[in-house]
């Protein structure tokens, strides 16, 4: 059985280790399963890269992870899932800036040239865009 036991010496006002044992009381994990842990699982850059690209031509990400499992040497060395290459999309949509963000910077830079700019900016539930109006000074 692993076991740690750590007391706190109030003299010496210090952490120390009283009792270690680092037997396993259970089954440790079979080798060939060990890539599917959570510590184990990682797309490489060359893998996001090439996901990437599979996924601008329009392959679907089952075909896009049968491709990269075919590179591998078949499914069971593949070190991630489809949902780590979908959850792997969604962190990179989230790192671009949305389409609202970038509408106000344009229009703001707009104002700042020109006085009569007019714009308005409709949200929706949970700050969704709906719509936007603008008109320029020419308007």
């Amino acid at each position: 059985m692993s076991k740690l036991h750590v007391i706190f010496n109030v003299v010496t006002e210090s952490w120390v280790v009283r009792d270690f044992c680092d037997e396993h009381n259970h089954e440790l994990v079979v080798p060939k399963l060990a890539r599917m842990l959570r510590s184990h699982k990682k797309m490489t850059e060359p893998d996001i890269s090439q996901m990437n690209h599979m996924k601008e031509v329009g392959i679907s990400m089952p075909n896009i992870f049968g491709s990269l499992a075919s590179q591998c040497g078949g499914y069971e060395n593949v070190n991630f899932s489809i949902k780590d290459m979908h959850n792997q999309v969604a962190k990179q949509r989230r790192q671009l800036p949305d389409d609202l963000t970038s509408a106000m910077a344009y229009l703001e830079t707009l104002a700042a040239r020109d006085q009569n700019l007019f714009y308005s900016v409709e949200k929706g539930r949970e700050g969704v865009f709906r719509q936007i109006f603008w008109c320029d000074g020419r308007c």
